[in-house]
């Protein structure tokens, strides 16, 4: 007889929130339009697809930031800001690569549009260094305990991912004939450092 202690977990929270979903569309080809007409962006994780500056403010974005807020105030003993926002739009081929998101505590994707049902893949943080273990393991113990390479979501209009920015992670091609469409942005906490300037 023996136990199994699963030890070190990494915490992905999601839940669904339909709202404002059909503006936040308009706004992302609206945005998108800007770019293409002589706007330069940085293209970054994605393949063939459109990936927009970092933005100000999405008014209409706000009931997800405050589902965010939400969600952090009971995980985090510090107080969160939000960086800025960028529009990822995955046409038919598209993809995005293998990245993390350096230089911030957390990181957030709301879903807009994915008829294709192409899926976001998390990776298993420590697989480089015990590909033996995480990949020749008991299927069934892999399934109780998520002790697996990598972590497939396939994520619906509404969703709402919010991960550790250091997990990472890489989008599928999109195979289906709609576009696939999101917002992302990274979350930080506030320092002791940072509360004193705001202070002043």
């Amino acid at each position: 007889m023996y136990n199994i202690i699963p030890l070190f977990p990494t915490l992905v929270y999601h839940t669904n929130i339909k709202t404002n979903v059909n503006e936040l569309i308009d706004y992302c080809y609206e945005q998108k339009r800007k770019d293409d007409v002589g706007s330069t962006y940085e293209q970054r994780s994605g393949v063939n697809s459109y990936q927009s500056n970092y933005l100000p403010i999405i008014e209409p974005l706000q009931p997800v930031r405050d589902k965010v807020d939400e969600i952090l105030s009971e995980v985090c003993t510090r107080k969160i800001y939000h960086d800025a926002n960028w529009i990822n739009i995955n046409p038919t081929g598209s993809r995005n690569v293998q990245h993390t998101h350096p230089g911030a505590e957390y990181s957030a994707v709301y879903y807009l549009k994915n008829e294709s049902k192409t899926g976001i893949v998390f990776v298993n943080p420590l697989a480089h260094s015990s590909h033996y273990i995480t990949t020749y393991t008991n299927p069934k113990l892999v399934s109780d305990t998520r002790a697996a390479p990598q972590f497939r979501i396939e994520p619906s209009q509404g969703d709402l991912l919010l991960f550790p920015s250091y997990l990472p992670h890489w989008v599928e091609e999109n195979k289906g004939t709609e576009d696939r469409i999101s917002i992302s942005w990274n979350i930080n906490m506030i320092t002791d450092s940072m509360q004193k300037k705001l202070l002043l």
